[in-house]
């Protein structure tokens, strides 16, 4: 098992001493709207969680999401749940601090007091400055000193408790050399698609109109639940500003066109399949075997474990069944994804082995950072099912009002 816990311990208590400044500054109310209106976005357990703190706790993850892609927006936060996590995590603030207590952790009048005087914001010149320090509090924070310490004190608990979670997860020797295994090990592949894309446009055009009107009829009144479910759920955005009717119209005809293209693609797939495989065949040919399809093959250099087969798209069981077989040429079954086919040609392996020299010494210079990953995934985890368990017998009430108001 991971031997390393300590220096484990070490690593995720400073991730979250960062979230310990967080915790306690985002904590003081802040400014005031409407005397009449609450100031608060939640109640947890009899603690408000004030409408500043929330603000700045969203306004954290979404600059912390926007660095790691510019393009992340209003749209975006909204689209990921921006929102309700940071809520959570300010609910698990409280939640975890107030466990930590019950589990007999502490935070002596040291602590406390070690933690604000290493507070960069409370320092003048490097050094720990009493009256600005009172000034911020007061007038910044909005807040009195025996409050401020208040917070601060389960602040050290909330991340003692993060330690101590930490602490529980492990990582086997073995757990790091099969994710190793899985990240490095690779095949080169062919692949030859029947799509749409790969038609000859004359002859998609043909199919299309093939489909009849009272094709489209008979359809729509079969499926009409899940095709008027589409519309709803697309109406503010894919549909917007369209007639319902017209939508089903539409969406009705393309998946008649796409069941119809599916079976031809199938048939001609199946066909090139047979000829590929056939002895002494010229793949070069193929085009001329194949008039209604403009086919070429195409190279993937890299398969890897993780699934994703460039052009094609994500398909797990795929790309474990050529790894789990390792056998070379052209495989027996043929690849759907949606109305598509495609035939595969596995033509190698570069699966490391770790009893040769060479594949050892880069396993030596990746290990720790795979074991780390494992660990935090794992941490993610072990957080995730403490919080919900947590949740489940707290007092947690929403002002989805004032919640509302900030993420609109």
């Amino acid at each position: 098992m991971f031997s390393r816990k300590k220096s484990q311990s070490i690593i995720i208590y400073l991730m979250f001493a960062a979230i310990i400044i967080v915790f306690i500054i985002s904590f003081g109310p802040g400014s005031q709207g409407a005397a009449s209106e609450p100031q608060y976005v939640a109640i947890v357990n009899g603690e408000p969680i004030s409408i500043a703190e929330y603000r700045f706790e969203y306004n954290q993850l979404f600059n912390r999401a926007q660095a790691y892609n510019p393009k992340f927006d209003a749209n975006a936060a909204k689209a990921s749940g921006l929102a309700l996590n940071a809520l959570e995590t300010l609910q698990n603030m409280i939640l975890f601090a107030s466990k930590a207590e019950d589990m007999g952790f502490g935070a002596s009048d040291e602590e406390v007091r070690d933690l604000i005087l290493n507070t960069s914001y409370f320092q003048t010149a490097g050094k720990f400055d009493k009256e600005l320090y009172k000034k911020i509090v007061q007038f910044q924070f909005n807040m009195s000193v025996a409050e401020y310490e208040k917070k601060a004190r389960r602040a050290i608990l909330y991340s003692k408790l993060m330690n101590y979670l930490s602490s529980t997860v492990s990582v086997s020797d073995a757990e790091v050399k099969e994710m190793y295994l899985e990240r490095s090990s690779s095949a080169a592949i062919d692949y030859y698609a029947f799509s749409q894309a790969t038609m000859k446009p004359e002859v998609l055009e043909t199919l299309k109109n093939s489909v009849t009107d009272e094709e489209i009829k008979a359809y729509i009144a079969k499926n009409d639940k899940d095709l008027t479910s589409k519309y709803e759920a697309g109406k503010d955005s894919l549909y917007k500003d369209q007639n319902v009717e017209n939508v089903k119209l539409d969406l009705a005809k393309k998946e008649l066109v796409d069941a119809k293209f599916a079976e031809v693609a199938r048939q001609a797939a199946n066909k090139a399949l047979s000829l590929l495989k056939s002895e002494g065949f010229d793949s070069s040919k193929l085009d001329a075997e194949l008039a209604d399809w403009n086919v070429a093959s195409q190279s993937v250099e890299k398969l890897t474990k993780i699934g994703y087969i460039n052009g094609v798209g994500y398909d797990k069981e795929t790309v474990d069944s050529i790894f789990t077989s390792k056998k070379l040429g052209y495989r027996d079954e043929l690849l759907t994804k949606g109305s598509n086919s495609y035939i595969i040609n596995v033509k190698s392996f570069n699966i490391p082995d770790l009893t040769k020299d060479a594949d050892k010494a880069d396993f030596d210079k990746v290990k720790e950072s795979y074991r780390q990953r494992i660990a935090s995934s794992r941490f993610n985890d072990v957080y995730a099912e403490f919080g919900k368990k947590l949740k489940e017998k707290a007092a947690i009430s929403i002002n989805s009002k004032s919640l509302g108001k900030i993420t609109s």
